[in-house]
């Protein structure tokens, strides 16, 4: 076993000595700093999701929308008043009278806490 390993290394030994070693050029720092510097100024530039003039022509809109509601205020129509007097009272709740432990309400408690906690763990993790 110790022959293989003995011929690897004097072949080795051989053709490093006859190729020789390979000297860079005087300026190989100076050129790869260059590149690294080159290749950190491309770097992305923070650019937001959502441009400045969209955010003012929305806010417009809103203060166009609020402007309008408070200038032109409006009134219920009549037949929505009539509708909405006539229709609540006819619906029933299915939930009247159910009675509901303790221990349920903070089971169905722990599990939406649970739910809601899910995305952002995954987040967290997916960075």
């Amino acid at each position: 076993m110790e022959k293989p390993s003995k011929d690897i290394q004097e072949f080795t030994r051989k053709w490093v000595e006859e190729v020789g070693v390979e000297q860079p050029s005087p300026n190989f720092v100076n050129n790869v700093m260059k590149q690294i510097e080159m290749n950190t100024s491309m770097a992305k530039q923070y650019k937001p999701l959502v441009s400045k003039r969209t955010w003012l022509v929305v806010a417009a809109i809103v203060m166009a929308g609020i402007a309008l509601v408070y200038i032109f205020p409006s009134s219920e129509p009549a037949y929505l008043q009539a509708m909405l007097q006539e229709e609540i009272p006819r619906i029933k709740s299915p939930f009247v009278g159910m009675e509901v432990s303790k221990t349920l309400v903070y089971g169905i408690g722990c599990l939406a806490l649970f739910l809601i906690q899910i995305p952002f763990l995954k987040r967290q993790f997916v960075r």
